[in-house]
């Protein structure tokens, strides 16, 4: 793992809350983009105040619930491992919200971040919401659950995919 451009970072940022990633512009070329991955253990929780940031929130593996304080989404999350190659449950937080995620098993989310000026209503992102796409061929075969899509209503500028390439593939060029 020396090697890796982004290294894990396992920083805890309250108890049995670890950050396991954080890609910004502070520690990459980036301007539109932010992401966080997060590790919680069972009943441990975290909060967040977005500024000038829309949110997807998406359970990675694990029960979570999560709350803007006016809406609550109650354990979700469909999956045990990212590789059951089944979709999972999310949450869209706009900009200038305040959000809590409490995990009801142990959970890894990760925090996909646009910046944005205009506000929309949190809403839950159901696994059964999620496009399937099966893209490319041969050695470029890839399966695409898209949670946020690019004509998507729900977010203002964040699109939010995730690409499961199978063992010995490629997923781009």
């Amino acid at each position: 793992m020396s090697k890796l451009l982004y290294p894990p970072k396992f920083k805890e940022l309250t108890e049995g809350v670890t950050l396991l990633q954080e890609i910004s512009e502070k520690n990459a070329p980036l301007t539109y983009i932010r992401l966080k991955i997060i590790e919680m253990e069972s009943g441990a929780s975290y909060e967040e105040s977005l500024t000038q940031f829309e949110c997807c929130l998406v359970a990675l593996t694990g029960k979570i619930t999560v709350t803007d304080f006016a809406e609550t989404f109650s354990e979700i999350g469909t999956r045990e491992s990212v590789f059951e190659r089944i979709p999972t449950d999310s949450v869209y937080l706009s900009t200038q919200q305040k959000f809590r995620v409490t995990a009801k098993t142990a959970a890894k989310i990760v925090l996909c971040y646009a910046p944005s000026e205009k506000k929309l209503p949190t809403q839950l992102i159901k696994a059964s919401d999620n496009s399937i796409e099966n893209r490319g061929m041969y050695q470029n075969k890839r399966l695409v659950h898209t949670i946020l899509s690019d004509t998507s209503s729900i977010s203002d500028a964040l699109l939010v995919v995730e690409v499961l390439t199978d063992s010995g593939n490629w997923s781009s060029y």
